[in-house]
């Protein structure tokens, strides 16, 4: 596998996380039935929509914040120009 330390650092916490749940709740995954862990599966899928939801929120808001520091540097930059002209 190409060097992705992105990868080793998944992996060990999809490992991690199996770890605990098996510790938690046993083996009792292996034996669910197949219905039961797709639904698990869209639940989670579920989750995870909601959480993008809200970093995307939070990015916009941050994006306008940087769009708007950008704006008053750009005024600064022309305001330090003209005085030194």
């Amino acid at each position: 596998m190409p060097d992705r330390p992105w990868a080793e650092y998944f992996f060990n916490a999809v490992r991690e996380k199996m770890v605990r749940g098996q510790e938690e709740h046993g083996d009792v995954s292996l034996d669910r039935d197949a219905s039961d862990l797709v639904e698990e599966m869209m639940e989670e899928c579920v989750d995870i929509a909601g959480w993008g939801a809200i970093c995307w929120m939070r990015l916009a808001e941050l994006l306008s914040d940087i769009k708007e520091a950008e704006a008053k540097l750009a005024r600064l930059r022309k305001r330090a120009a003209e005085m030194e002209s």
